[in-house]
């Protein structure tokens, strides 16, 4: 093998290698890191420290997310005991610590899963819109009968001064709840899943209230919910809710004119009841 040949067989082998452990996590420094973090939408950027045990352990999942997430969000990362001023810039006290940033701008922590796959879930998450336009029932009955719960702004106005309130909430809580707008009527309703229904619901509902702590307002504002007063007071608070109140009325009106037999019902007395614990007879 001639020299020439060598040292191209040397090259192209170097050039494979240098493309097989190619980084799909970006680095920043001192130097470049305010000018490169505005030129992406979202980023992700981990402050970590090479002798640090969690950003050993954090680096390969951090690397596979990079690069399936890849033209869909970036990802990057800093070390704070080369760059220090960007570190302390943003507060970075422990390693590693994850933040998001938005346009340029600090958007918060990172405190989704720190494995690939949810590195991956959740930053897909932030790369889409904060809250979901709504523009026909389907898309509304699909979005809500989502597994998770979803939150719904309704704004006659949108973009107006409600909806872009709305719009910075669900920027903020967007990893832990899902957001939709539309442009008809005017609320925010919060619409739990099929999943989180209970055997209760839509039918009459008896709650009794006593021992209650009114100074702490402990359970005081579902008291007003019933149109009662929450104001202190020793006596017990009785509220009924109820979907349908012709039976409920009719119950409580027989109740007051005295109208309602008494109905006792008892465990039978044992043959033997001469144990620690005894069973007593009705009383008529």
């Amino acid at each position: 093998m001639t020299r020439s040949l060598l040292l191209r067989v040397l090259f192209l082998l170097g050039a494979a290698a240098s493309t097989a452990w190619a980084s799909d996590v970006l680095e920043f420094t001192d130097d470049d890191f305010e000018s490169s973090i505005p030129q992406y939408q979202v980023i992700l950027v981990e402050f970590f420290a090479p002798w640090c045990g969690h950003c050993k352990k954090l680096a390969p999942e951090f690397e596979t997310a990079a690069t399936k997430l890849k033209g869909t969000v970036a990802l990057a990362k800093v070390d704070c005991t080369a760059n220090s001023n960007t570190c302390n810039k943003y507060g970075v006290s422990g390693y590693p610590t994850l933040k998001i940033f938005r346009n340029g701008e600090e958007s918060g922590a990172y405190d989704g899963p720190r494995n690939a796959d949810g590195i991956v879930s959740t930053m897909k998450k932030q790369a889409g819109p904060a809250s979901v336009d709504l523009r026909s029932v389907e898309e509304f009955e699909k979005f809500i009968g989502d597994v998770d719960a979803s939150v719904v702004g309704f704004f006659r106005d949108l973009y107006g001064t409600a909806h872009s309130e709305f719009l910075k909430v669900a920027n903020t809580l967007r990893e832990k709840y899902r957001f939709a707008h539309t442009d008809e009527t005017e609320g925010i309703v919060l619409f739990r899943p099929p999943r989180l229904a209970n055997k209760f619901e839509g039918k009459d509902l008896l709650v009794a209230y006593y021992d209650v702590d009114y100074e702490k307002k402990s359970f005081s504002h579902e008291v007003t919910e019933f149109g009662l007063d929450a104001s202190a007071g020793d006596v017990p608070v009785v509220g009924i809710k109820t979907a349908k109140g012709e039976a409920l009325e009719r119950f409580l009106q027989d109740y007051f004119d005295g109208k309602l037999k008494r109905y006792l019902k008892s465990e039978p007395i044992p043959q033997n009841n001469d144990g620690p614990v005894k069973v007593k007879p009705p009383i008529q």
